[in-house]
């Protein structure tokens, strides 16, 4: 492993000068951004994989309902290019975190591999607020507020390709404010920053039908499932359904996992099994015949929704 690290740092070192040039250029305003003229929130992170950037996005367009929020998103491993408004359960079209979000806010979302056209498209919608999902890196679009997302058990990495990251941790200078997820599972750091900083706790609320249907636990109580995801960290996720196994009383024969955003195949899933996946695996399931269940869960971020409305409100 130390081989291959020494090996990888070259690499890693030319990657961080390169963000450092280019987060330079829009420093001083020669990369240009746009703002769209509607209040803009960007949900993003520093690193690669999973960090709950995408539940958030739920969270915020719940909580913001009377506001009309428009969630823009780039539509990662869709097979369309254009920029449209989720409007099915096409997760091959939009993407499976488009339709997730989708499902689960009923707002307006749009696709857009460029994030200032799907603002503007929010904008002729009517949306009186944009939440960007995964745009912290992405800066040709001006934010009023830019969050930052750090799960609290991956506080220490390094740049890309030698580690997870996009960008190094100087660029949380840039963020307005620092949510930290999974804790849930595990104790909240100390950060020597002087920026607001709120906790993210995940929680179970239901298991979901593969229309999006609340299932009363008597459906799962005493069964066998295995589990399967294509999520960017699946410990989390998997953690959790063995807390449930436990709690609720079923039984989990094993795990298949996937790189994340996977589209499934038929073979994939074996036909006598049940299964239980996340809501973002769901939309690409729908199809399956397998009695597939996906686990809903809820976030709890104190103080977090009062901080955006607070800032709105100044506009």
């Amino acid at each position: 492993m130390n081989f291959i690290r020494r090996l990888l740092a070259p690499a890693s070192f030319l990657y961080g000068a390169g963000i450092w040039v280019r987060n330079k250029l829009f420093d001083f305003n020669i990369l240009k951004a746009k703002h769209p003229g509607v209040f803009v929130i960007s949900i993003g992170n520093l690193s690669v994989g999973g960090t709950g950037k995408t539940q958030v996005s739920i969270y915020l367009a719940k909580a913001l309902k009377e506001l009309n929020p428009c969630i823009v998103l780039r539509g990662y491993k869709r097979a369309s290019r254009e920029n449209l408004i989720v409007s099915s359960y096409d997760a091959k079209t939009y993407g499976d975190e488009a339709v997730e979000i989708f499902l689960k806010t009923k707002a307006n979302v749009v696709v857009a591999f460029k994030r200032i056209e799907g603002a503007e498209i929010c904008k002729k919608l009517g949306s009186k607020i944009i939440i960007l999902d995964d745009a912290f890196s992405h800066r040709y679009i001006k934010r009023d507020l830019d969050i930052l997302l750090m799960p609290a058990n991956r506080m220490k990495d390094r740049l890309l390709p030698l580690g997870n990251l996009r960008e190094p941790y100087s660029s949380m200078n840039r963020a307005d404010a620092l949510i930290i997820t999974r804790l849930e599972s595990f104790d909240m750091p100390t950060l020597n920053i002087n920026k607001p900083i709120f906790g993210a706790k995940a929680f179970f609320r239901a298991f979901v039908d593969k229309n999006f249907e609340d299932v009363d636990i008597s459906y799962v109580k005493g069964k066998s499932f295995s589990i399967v995801c294509a999520i960017g960290d699946e410990k989390p996720f998997i953690r959790l359904v063995e807390n449930l196994s436990k709690d609720i009383g079923f039984k989990i024969e094993d795990v298949k996992i996937f790189p994340d955003h996977y589209f499934y195949k038929k073979e994939d899933l074996e036909s006598n099994k049940n299964y239980i996946c996340t809501t973002k695996d769901l939309v690409k399931l729908r199809d399956f015949d397998q009695f597939i269940l996906g686990v809903d869960t809820t976030l709890d971020i104190p103080g977090f929704i009062d901080f955006i409305k607070n800032k709105y409100e100044k506009t």
